[in-house]
């Protein structure tokens, strides 16, 4: 996870919580030049905010073949994202997302299906 805010200790002490040996990991800022690198390096995007224009993190991250995780929101999001085509939309923060990760884990061809899509979106 890159990026800073205020609930960024939240975010530690939840992974601490629940999963000390979870692949998750806090990088906090990185730097613009330093990014496409870091996405490359990843597999999954995940943007659960409650408002969002037509982020742009989101479409660098699906030209990266990021699959993207993304709250169902009325914003530009569910024009990028079609459903179980080129990412993941999820209806809440708690089960409707944990079931989604957990399908990208265990669903055979299913990331590879999505990551395809999402660099494919036009």
């Amino acid at each position: 996870m890159y990026g800073s805010g205020p609930d960024e200790n939240k975010i530690h002490d939840i992974i601490k919580t629940y999963d000390k040996n979870t692949p998750v990991k806090v990088g906090g800022l990185i730097e613009f030049k330093k990014m496409q690198k870091k996405l490359l390096e990843n597999n999954v995007f995940v943007l659960l905010s409650d408002y969002e224009g037509l982020p742009v993190s989101l479409m660098e991250a699906m030209a990266c073949g990021l699959v993207p995780v993304c709250y169902n929101i009325n914003s530009g999001i569910p024009e990028l994202i079609d459903h179980n085509i080129s990412g993941l939309l999820v209806n809440d923060r708690e089960s409707d997302f944990y079931d989604s990760i957990l399908r990208l884990k265990n669903e055979d061809g299913l990331w590879e299906k999505l990551s395809n899509g999402a660099k494919r979106k036009d």
